[in-house]
């Protein structure tokens, strides 16, 4: 049976200007962005953390995909992430919608194939910032199961009835990143989920079975906005049902499969704290029992956790919660904490296997000296390409930070000491490193971490594969 293969990745600040770190442009991370994508044979990638400044990049890497795979063909759509304030309920164009800085300035990216398995289904209205033939494939969740604050410090919403849907669903409200009370939800400047549903193209099926919803949301951390996120997003309307958009007039259809994923800011894999049961709110059942209002979304699977607590870790770092640089020459060390996380329902997963990299892409691992993406020279001339945009930076770092040799500006302080400015920071010595990077390849696990930290993300790509 064929397959699809879904990539969700937090892209650190996507559009940010990090010209020394990611080059001009962004021509050298798309382009290893691209790779990933290439290597792991995805056909829908959804991007978090993108910038404003970042969407113009967005056509560069779909350029560097296609590229790759010239007899496909790729396309991309993406969608600021809040409401702008005073906006009424719902939004009706794309201007309601903005990156706006109570919301920590970010939005999503969806790049899909061509391919016969499965079509993007419209939205009923284009919100989309690139609708393609004037029609979006990306939509922002505004609706779900109204959620209510309980003694308890959670809250609980109306559970869904697959077989008595909700008349009309309500107005779904989320936490901003500092709210001041928890618990604390709003309409507008809230981080909301963004949504696509993949057609799938399965004969003889009712439309439950063709209609697969596909939630993605970086969630805020705080400690009065993350686990109450989290609760606020399993309550979305497309997680129970969606707009069949091939009807004329709305169609509300449950669906019978869903996935939901994105950066949870919550650790999976930390028992002792209670705000990771924030996800139950995907695994429990419509019907939750014995207590009313606290049904989940049926979602039972979870993708990234599970007993091989190495595959858990999304997170990548250079540095040990005390400070402690890590140096050790294994990739699985600069890993940590399990916020990455994807839940489903009625899906056919396909397991990590030899020929398949998932659940998370060991990218760090995959840099090193015969890695999947430095292993030919086409792979390593990606790597080359951040060493050439550092070299054209460098000029604007006359001075030598005298620790670990790195292009750096100075001034000096209130006690007359100097502070450098690095051209790229958390760097041990930015000598041999630059070595490698001319290389196209790292020889230690400490520096293939520093690039990937520094010109790529600090998170690491989920990746979903599934039979059609």
């Amino acid at each position: 049976m064929p397959d699809i293969t879904i990539v969700i990745w937090n892209v650190e600040t996507f559009g940010d200007a990090w010209l020394a770190q990611r080059g001009a442009n962004y021509t050298p991370i798309c382009r290893f962005i691209a790779r990933v994508l290439d290597e792991v044979d995805a056909d829908v990638f959804c991007m978090m953390e993108l910038r404003s400044g970042g969407t113009p990049y967005l056509a560069t890497l779909r350029a560097a995909i296609n590229n790759l795979q010239p007899a496909e063909y790729w396309r991309y759509e993406w969608i600021p992430g809040a409401v702008v304030p005073f906006t009424p309920f719902p939004p009706a164009n794309a201007a309601d919608l903005g990156f706006l800085q109570a919301a920590h300035s970010e939005g999503y990216a969806l790049l899909w194939r061509d391919k016969p398995e499965f079509d993007m289904l419209d939205t009923r209205v284009a919100l989309s910032g690139h609708p393609l033939a004037g029609n979006s494939r990306i939509g922002l969740v505004f609706t779900g199961r109204t959620p209510a604050l309980t003694p308890a410090g959670w809250f609980s919403a109306p559970n869904f009835d697959p077989a008595n849907p909700p008349a009309v669903w309500n107005q779904l409200d989320f936490p901003i990143p500092a709210p001041i009370h928890a618990g604390d939800i709003r309409w507008d400047q809230s981080r909301r989920p963004c949504y696509f549903v993949l057609d799938l193209n399965r004969v003889g099926v009712p439309r439950s079975q063709q209609l697969l919803p596909i939630l993605v949301f970086h969630a805020p951390n705080s400690l009065f906005s993350t686990r109450f996120a989290v609760q606020c997003n399993a309550y979305s309307t497309e997680l129970y049902q969606v707009d069949d958009t091939t009807q004329p007039a709305v169609a509300m259809t449950n669906v019978n499969q869903a996935f939901a994923a994105g950066d949870f800011n919550l650790n999976r894999n930390d028992a002792n704290d209670q705000n990771t049961d924030a996800y139950f709110a995907f695994s429990n059942d419509f019907n939750y029992q014995p207590i009313n209002n606290q049904g989940g979304a049926q979602l039972r699977n979870i993708w990234v956790s599970s007993g091989n607590l190495p595959d858990n870790l999304t997170a990548v770092r250079l540095s040990r919660q005390d400070g402690t640089p890590i140096v050790t020459n294994n990739p699985r060390d600069y890993y940590w904490l399990a916020i990455d996380n994807a839940f489903y329902r009625n899906l056919n997963a396909v397991l990590p296997a030899a020929n398949y990299s998932g659940p998370v892409y060991d990218i760090v691992a995959e840099v090193m000296q015969h890695g999947n993406l430095v292993n030919t020279p086409g792979k390593r001339a990606v790597v080359q390409s951040f060493a050439a945009a550092i070299a054209a930076q460098v000029a604007n770092y006359p001075y030598t930070q005298p620790v670990t040799n790195t292009p750096s500006t100075r001034k000096r302080g209130r006690d007359d000491q100097w502070i450098y400015t690095p051209i790229i920071a958390n760097l041990q010595n930015y000598i041999p490193y630059s070595a490698n990077l001319n290389l196209g390849y790292f020889t230690n696990a400490r520096r293939a971490a520093e690039f990937v930290v520094n010109s790529i993300s600090d998170h690491l790509p989920l990746v979903f594969r599934f039979t059609v």
